[in-house]
C-alpha cells in the first residue's frame, strides 16, 4: 500500500489526477474512488488487489506493472481488465486498444506469452481466474524487526533508450483478415473490387504495423515544482501515520492497545496515536521546526526529510522499547 502511495504521487508530481485503492480504506472511500473513475474524474488509478470479481470499466487502456505477479491467473486478472472492447465489430478501432506496460526486469514475459495462448476453449478457465483473488501475504510479525518505508536500493534518473513491444492480436492472422473482410462487406464494401485481396491486405497491415513503431523521442511528463512540494508535504504526513503504524507491529503492540499510551500521550489516544504523535515530534525535531510549520518547509527541505524517516523510526522505535521494557 505505501508503494502505491508512492507510484500514484510520482502522477499526481505530473498534473494527472490520480487515486489509490486498497484494502485499507472503508467501504465509502472505495465507492467515492471508483465512482471518480467511472465519471472520468480521475486519469489514474492505482490498484493494490482491489479491482479484481466483479470490477468492469471498459474505458481502461492501459495498464502498468509496477510489481510481479507471483501467478498466471493474477496476471491475467490484472490484464484482463485492459482487454475489453469499447467498439464492438471494429476491431482496429482505437477504441479497443489496449496497452500494458511492464519493465523488462520484471520477467513477465512467460505470463504474457501465456496470455496470448488463451482461446475459446480456454473461457470457462479465464473465467475462473478473473474471479480469482490473489492473496495478500502477511506483514509483519512482532518480532522487532520494522518493515522499512524505503528500499534498500533507489533508482533514479533511469534512461529509457528503448521499447520492446509485442502485439497480443496478430492482425495478419487468417482469423483477422477474415474478421476485416467480413465487416468491409458488412459496410456494403467489397474489399476485392477496391484490390484487396488476402494477400494485399496482409502486406499492407505488415507494412503499417512497420511505420507504427515506437517513438524516436519520448516526450517526458513536466514535474511543476510547486506541484511536486504539495505532494510531498502530503507524503511526509502519509510516511510519518504508516511509520507509526509499523513501530506498533514491530513492537507487538495493538494499535488500540495502551500499553505505548500509558507511557505518556494525550489522554484517550491508543498506542497508535502516542506513537504517531512521538513521530511527529521526533520529525519536527530533525527538521528543526515547530508545530504548525510544515507549510513552510522548502521544495529541498522536504526532499532531504522524507529519506530519513526510516531512520527517525528506529530512534522512536528504540526508545518505545526501552519504555516498555522498564514498565515490564
Amino acid at each position: 500500500m505505501a508503494h502505491a502511495k508512492q507510484v500514484r504521487d510520482l502522477y499526481r508530481e505530473r498534473n494527472l489526477e490520480a487515486e489509490v485503492i486498497h484494502s485499507g480504506l472503508g467501504q465509502d472511500e472505495r465507492e467515492e474512488i471508483l465512482s471518480a473513475l467511472r465519471s472520468s474524474t480521475l486519469d489514474v488509478i492505482v490498484q493494490v488487489q482491489m479491482l479484481g470479481e466483479g470490477f468492469d470499466h471498459p474505458p481502461l487502456s492501459v495498464g502498468a506493472i509496477f510489481r510481479p505477479f507471483r501467478s498466471l491467473n493474477a496476471y491475467v486478472q490484472f490484464v484482463g481488465r485492459i482487454m475489453r472492447v469499447n467498439t464492438p465489430n471494429a476491431v482496429n478501432h482505437p477504441d479497443n486498444e489496449g496497452i500494458i506496460v511492464s519493465h523488462v526486469g520484471m520477467n513477465q514475459d512467460a505470463n504474457w506469452d501465456d496470455f496470448k495462448e488463451i482461446d475459446g476453449d480456454d473461457q470457462d478457465v479465464l473465467r475462473g481466474w478473473l474471479e480469482a483473488g490473489e492473496a495478500t501475504p502477511p506483514e509483519g510479525g512482532g518480532d522487532g524487526t520494522r518493515r522499512r518505508l524505503r528500499p534498500g536500493m533507489d533508482v533514479t534518473e533511469e534512461i529509457i533508450d528503448r521499447f520492446v513491444s509485442d502485439p497480443y492480436f496478430d492482425q495478419t492472422d487468417d482469423a483477422a483478415i477474415d474478421n476485416l473482410m467480413s465487416v468491409m462487406r458488412g459496410q456494403g464494401i467489397d474489399p476485392e473490387v477496391l484490390g484487396l485481396d488476402r494477400d494485399e491486405l496482409r502486406r499492407r497491415i505488415l507494412l503499417a504495423r512497420e511505420q507504427d513503431g515506437a517513438p524516436e523521442k519520448l516526450e517526458e511528463l513536466p514535474v511543476q515544482p510547486q506541484r511536486r512540494r504539495k505532494v510531498l508535504r502530503q507524503q511526509l504526513d502519509e510516511q510519518t501515520r504508516a511509520a507509526a503504524g509499523r513501530i506498533c507491529e514491530a513492537l507487538n503492540e495493538a494499535p488500540g492497545g495502551i500499553r505505548i499510551a500509558n507511557l505518556g500521550g494525550a489522554p484517550g489516544q491508543n498506542n497508535l496515536g502516542v506513537t504517531i504523535t512521538r513521530m511527529h515530534r521526533a520529525v519536527n525535531g530533525r527538521l528543526g521546526i515547530k508545530s504548525g510549520e510544515r507549510r513552510e518547509l522548502t521544495l529541498e527541505e522536504l526532499e532531504v526529510a522524507i529519506p530519513q524517516l526510516d531512520d527517525i523510526a528506529d530512534e522512536v522505535q528504540a526508545e518505545l522499547r526501552e519504555g516498555l521494557d522498564g514498565k515490564g
